[in-house]
């Protein structure tokens, strides 16, 4: 099977791109890029293409689940290419290239039946997977066989499976050992062959004890015989005295039958039949009763009933009434609605409220009422404002043309001969007092242009995060809204994994304190036995008797291993004791089974609890990673226009308020 094309439709950071392996010639196909590139989010799309999308993805921070769309071309061994593409549904989620579903068995002839977790064992190896691989190569302790077999195998290890191995071998024999399994059959077949010897006998006894045997047998015999024929001669008889009564009842039963004459002969279902209807018969008695019991209360109910007038009188306010429950129903249907609508529209009231004035909460926005009615004065100032700007742009035009034609007027006059008229000059008065006062008007544009500097620098000084001079405002590369969203989003969904791990811990840590009181309640109220307790007193009992075994049997002196197993009675009296140990204890275990139930069932929740714990743990590590990951990317992407930066949604609005000041600057 070859990978001819990888599509990523809709996946991770990708739109529309695909990835082509197709090649005339078996070649290798390397995937190289720098970080954040998207390398492993490539890998995950072949996973997911191969096998379905989990069920929960990190790779819908551009694209919503549902529009998630990975697609391929595959090439069999004998040539025969396969397009497919796949989304993120829970059925139904392969289909070809005309959009057509078909069944993932369709990809069984180019998979050959290799699973998930063997695909990624073999193929899909990444820096996690390395460092575990390492680590069991560094387990295996110089083994590298075994490393290389586990690699191949796509185990994380051998050694731990070679150690249990190893371990049940140590329980099962050990040569200096004498309770272990096997030591204890070789201590059990020597005992069997000295006993055996000690069984076996001389030929003369075995002839003398066989010929003894014989007539025993052939004595033997004959008894058997005559038993045989008296316990014939008495099942005989016996069974002739049981025979007696009934011969007897036989005898009054045909008497009986003769008296009777002829008699109308029954079917063989009529015992069936007659029970059947009388059931019928019953439950018709009993439905009779509950439907005449009925009938009475609905005639007592019908005497209790009278005719309200006064509410038939009203019969068309209770028709508009019925027909308007529908509005009141609806209306208390959609109140949630409005109510979140009354929420966000108050929440964005506040946030429109700290834009204008950030000590003003939405409580006191009352008092900005009176300011609304000096909204017609404010229109016109900027009105005037507007109408001002123009007319400063007006004159700097005009100046600009009048200090051309001064220009010019002075080449002209210059290149004049010198005359003693004045009479121009009489001209030229007239027409700067037709024009006006330019030097005022200049002299006012000033002014409202250094007005509106300071109002800038002052917006400026409030806003904060950022200095720098004014001309600089209007080329400071900052990012676009759109990113700032996707980092809102990125961010409120760490924070939400983060609380909902935290809220999951809690809950976990509170039911594994819980269940240790309940062990240790437990344990106080009773000495509650256990499996390990009898097996460690079994396992002394045993050790015991193997001691008395080698005293009494083969006569060894086992008087410092008897002193070592009880320091404080004889090696008899101990055993006796640990007998009695051993015995009471496997008794409090089956009297306190339902204890003893309790209390393994609470430990193995406790570890169940623990394991979960450890799993939660490192799920909040990795959130954790990721939240330091995610504020490293935030803060490089604001370090490059040296902004400092707050929270996603903070800088948004900030951002709002730059792209006002910008549009201020602009003007002046």
């Amino acid at each position: 099977m070859k990978i001819k094309r990888l599509e990523l439709k809709a996946f991770g950071p990708f739109s529309g791109q695909f990835l082509d392996f197709s090649s005339s010639f078996p070649a290798l196909h390397i995937v190289y890029g720098l970080n954040e590139a998207g390398k492993s989010s490539a890998m995950r799309a072949l996973q997911a293409l191969f096998f379905g999308f989990p069920q929960r993805t990190g790779d819908n921070f551009i694209h919503q689940n549902q529009q998630l769309l990975v697609g391929g071309c595959l090439e069999g061994a004998d040539g025969h290419e396969h397009t497919f593409f796949r989304r993120k549904r829970s059925v139904k989620d392969l289909f070809d290239q005309f959009d057509n579903p078909i069944e993932p068995s369709a990809l069984t002839p180019f998979l050959h039946g290799i699973e998930k977790e063997l695909f990624l064992a073999l193929y899909g190896i990444n820096h996690e997977t390395l460092v575990m691989g390492g680590q069991g190569i560094l387990d295996q302790q110089g083994e590298v066989g075994k490393a290389l077999f586990a690699a191949g195998a796509g185990l994380a290890s051998l050694k731990p499976v070679i150690d249990e191995l190893e371990q049940e071998g140590d329980s099962l024999f050990t040569p200096k050992s004498s309770v272990r399994t096997i030591n204890e059959a070789l201590a059990h077949h020597r005992e069997l062959l000295r006993q055996s010897k000690e069984a076996t006998l001389s030929g003369r006894e075995w002839e003398e004890h066989q010929q003894a045997l014989d007539e025993a047998l052939k004595t033997l015999a004959e008894k058997q015989k005559k038993k045989q024929q008296l316990s014939t001669e008495k099942s005989r008889l016996e069974r002739l005295q049981q025979a007696m009564p009934d011969l007897s009842d036989r005898i009054n039963l045909l008497q009986q039958l003769a008296e009777l004459g002829d008699v109308t002969l029954l079917p063989l279902d009529f015992s069936e039949r007659r029970a059947t209807l009388e059931q019928r018969e019953r439950e018709a008695r009993i439905n009779h009763e509950q439907v005449t019991a009925r009938l009475q209360v609905i005639r007592e109910k019908m005497g209790g009933l009278s005719l309200n007038k006064p509410l038939l009188d009203e019969t068309v306010v209770i028709d508009e009434l019925y027909q308007r429950l529908g509005e009141y129903r609806k209306a208390k249907s959609d109140r949630p609605l409005r109510e979140g609508q009354r929420i966000s529209a108050r929440t964005a009231a506040a946030d429109l409220l700290r834009q204008i004035k950030p000590e003003l909460s939405i409580n006191d926005s009352e008092s900005l009422r009176p300011g609304l009615s000096k909204r017609r004065t404010v229109q016109d100032l900027a009105s005037r404002h507007e109408a001002l700007l123009l007319g400063n742009r007006n004159a700097l035009l005009q100046l600009q043309d009048i200090e051309k034609a001064l220009e010019r007027l002075d080449a002209e006059r210059n290149k004049l001969p010198t005359v003693a008229e004045t009479g121009f000059l009489s001209r030229a008065f007239l027409a700067a007092e037709r024009a006006g006062d330019i030097d005022t008007q200049i002299t006012g544009l000033e002014q409202k242009r250094q007005i509106g500097e300071r109002e800038c620098l002052m917006a400026l000084d409030r806003l904060g995060l950022w200095k720098g001079s004014l001309e600089h405002v209007l080329h400071l590369p900052l990012p676009l809204t759109e990113t700032v969203n996707l980092f809102d989003e990125e961010f409120r969904a760490l924070t939400d994994h983060k609380r909902q791990i935290k809220i999951e811990r809690e809950t976990l840590e509170k039911q594994h304190a819980e269940s240790i009181e309940k062990i240790r309640k437990l344990v106080f109220a009773a000495d509650v036995p256990s499996e390990e307790e009898l097996g460690k007193n079994r396992g002394l009992r045993e050790q015991g008797w193997q001691l008395l075994r080698r005293q009494w049997i083969n006569h060894e002196d086992v008087a410092e291993e008897g002193r070592s197993y009880d320091s404080r009675h004889p090696l008899p009296e101990a055993y006796e004791r640990m007998v009695a140990l051993a015995d009471q204890t496997a008794d409090r275990l089956y009297r306190e089974a339902e204890l003893v139930e309790k209390h393994a069932s609470l430990k193995a929740e406790v570890g169940k609890i623990e394991q979960r714990l450890t799993a939660l743990l490192e799920k909040e590590a990795t959130a954790n990673e990721a939240h330091l990951e995610f504020q490293r990317r935030w803060l490089e992407l604001w370090a490059s226009c040296g902004v400092a930066p707050l929270s996603p949604r903070e800088m948004n609005a900030w951002l709002g308020s730059f792209e006002h000041l910008r549009l201020q600057v602009r003007e002046f």
